[in-house]
């Protein structure tokens, strides 16, 4: 697990890194607080119960599949609420910063597979299996930071990065 942040955080820092050398200060800045939203608004969908439902699973594996129904209930449903919150609020927050009003929907709408995503992965750890959680968020980094590195030098901006951001949130969705 502790190599799976590295690298992620490696990554992460290096898309900034590779934008500041194409971008002026502006889009870098914007880059970088949409950014942070992204990678924080991941960790909630769940609302920190992932321990809970890792701890319960172990204990009681033959009750994975309720506790992870109800979680994912709970998980869409908060992931819901961060994406209207995103998407309303950020477009009035930065109402004279357009640039950011669909980046920020995308973060929001990335939040709904996340739902899936991060019931898969606490049901995983709870199964001991890291290696699966820690193999697919390595791919997911892999791929839309070199593709997100791709569209910048191709001219594309923090609209395509976002969409790119959803798009592998949907394809995590799917893999699990």
């Amino acid at each position: 697990m502790g190599s799976m942040r590295i690298v992620s955080a490696l990554l992460t820092m290096g898309l900034l890194v590779g934008c500041a050398r194409m971008w002026g200060i502006i889009e870098l800045g914007n880059l970088a607080l949409l950014t942070t939203v992204f990678l924080f608004c991941q960790l909630l969908p769940l609302l920190g119960l992932h321990l809970h439902l890792i701890r319960e699973v172990s204990a009681k594996p033959d009750l994975a599949t309720l506790y992870g129904s109800s979680a994912i209930g709970l998980a869409f449903f908060v992931s819901l609420i961060l994406c209207l919150t995103l998407g309303v609020g950020g477009t009035f927050l930065y109402q004279n910063q357009s640039a950011l009003h669909r980046p920020l929907w995308f973060i929001g709408l990335s939040l709904l597979p996340t739902a899936i995503i991060v019931v898969m992965e606490a049901l995983l750890m709870a199964q001991q299996r890291m290696d699966v959680v820690a193999k697919i968020n390595i791919y997911e980094n892999l791929g839309r930071t070199g593709i997100a590195l791709l569209l910048v030098l191709t001219g594309y901006g923090l609209d395509a990065v976002f969409a790119l951001f959803l798009a592998a949130r949907i394809l995590v969705a799917v893999c699990y």
